[in-house]
């Protein structure tokens, strides 16, 4: 199995990086593992420019050439990603939000439903809330994800009783991380199944959405998505509830969708 641990931080040896080769050490504890890190630093990815081609015409008109490309390649090749920012600003670090702008195409086209995915967050005093809220927009990319831990490590000397917790919580997360990852398809999160239903609701009933989007379109199309018989981003199957719910969403959106594009 092969997991990749996206940095976010601007220090190779901080505390994120602490708390994730703690994970690091736990999931090998279990298994043989192939784990990779990739700091954002070192990419220097540009700043995403707005011009809405990723979406419009497909991410392949993004005009950008730089590592975007060979990361994303990284991440689909994995079992496991682990998305780790330290706070901010009481947000994510600049270097996680320009990735998490980059690829956010990927909520139009989703891609990686083979991964798992664990959030990790790390602050000296406030801003976990934040900063967890902002990267778990990245689970509408298809990510079946298995947690988010937020580690509050201060620079002062940490009480046994503060690391004992921390460490609770980073033993938790591993295993719930590797637990998953030995399951060959997930089962569908209720969340993903809100995110199909909407877009696949929305490109059937929004007018002109052909003309608006045509990569979105082609790239639903050529994954088969939008027939009538399919019911979710993979073969699975779901809960009595989620059905009730793709049913009420559809049915909402359906309505609402019309009166959106002034038909």
């Amino acid at each position: 199995m092969k997991v990749l641990a996206i940095m976010g931080s601007p220090r190779k040896n901080g505390k994120g990086f602490q708390i994730v080769k703690k994970i690091e050490d736990q999931l090998k504890s279990y298994s043989e593992i192939d784990f990779e890190y990739v700091f954002l630093k070192d990419l220097n990815l540009e700043l995403c420019r707005g011009c809405f081609q990723c979406i419009v015409q497909g991410e392949e008109k993004c005009p950008i050439n730089d590592g975007q490309k060979q990361l994303e390649a990284k991440m689909l090749e994995a079992n496991g990603i682990i998305f780790c920012s330290p706070v901010y600003g009481l947000n994510v670090s600049g270097l996680m939000k320009i990735f998490i702008d980059r690829f956010s195409y990927n909520g139009h086209h989703p891609r990686f439903f083979k991964q798992n995915a664990l959030f990790v967050a790390n602050t000296c005093g406030m801003g976990l809330k934040g900063a967890l809220n902002a990267m778990k927009f990245i689970a509408v990319w298809g990510f079946h994800v298995v947690g988010e831990i937020g580690i509050k490590w201060p620079h002062y000397k940490q009480s046994e009783k503060e690391q004992n917790k921390n460490e609770k919580l980073i033993t938790r997360a591993s295993e719930k991380l590797y637990q998953n990852m030995i399951i060959e398809t997930p089962k569908p999160q209720t969340n993903q199944v809100k995110h199909y239903c909407i877009m696949k609701t929305m490109m059937r009933s929004f007018k002109n959405y052909d003309k608006m989007f045509p990569g979105d379109l082609r790239y639903w199309e050529e994954k088969g998505w939008l027939k009538k018989e399919t019911s979710f981003f993979y073969e699975a199957k779901l809960t009595l509830y989620q059905k009730v719910l793709a049913f009420f969403l559809r049915s909402f959106f359906r309505a609402v969708m019309p009166m959106m594009a002034g038909n």
